[in-house]
């Protein structure tokens, strides 16, 4: 299997979340058009239909609604993972960083 882009999964998500093309095109920016390809090419790399299209609305197939929950952790993940990453990076980067040692001299005090 070839590797999925994050990309592919986010347009799914979001696409599986607001419930329709139109309406995630509003909410992300990204056009109607590439947001169906992305989720073209997701389930090809699947092997599987995920949504069901009609006219109006998209329903999740099983497919779908398997692959929506562990997209939604993974996207969790990652967010999580970046914050991390990106609070640690500002910790290293400013301020006073590293350890310090201290010696004492005690003359029978």
């Amino acid at each position: 299997m070839s590797r999925i882009d994050l990309a592919l999964v986010e347009a799914f998500v979001l696409i599986a979340r607001s419930g329709s093309l139109t309406k995630a095109e509003s909410l992300s920016g990204v056009s109607k058009a590439t947001l169906s390809r992305q989720l073209t090419r997701l389930e090809e790399l699947l092997g599987a239909q995920l949504l069901l299209r009609s006219p109006r609305r998209i329903s999740l197939t099983e497919a779908g609604r398997a692959f929506l929950v562990r997209g939604e952790g993974l996207l969790d993940e990652v967010k999580g993972r970046l914050e991390e990453a990106s609070t640690e990076i500002y910790a290293l980067t400013t301020g006073v960083s590293g350890s310090l040692s201290l010696l004492s001299d005690t003359l029978g005090l």
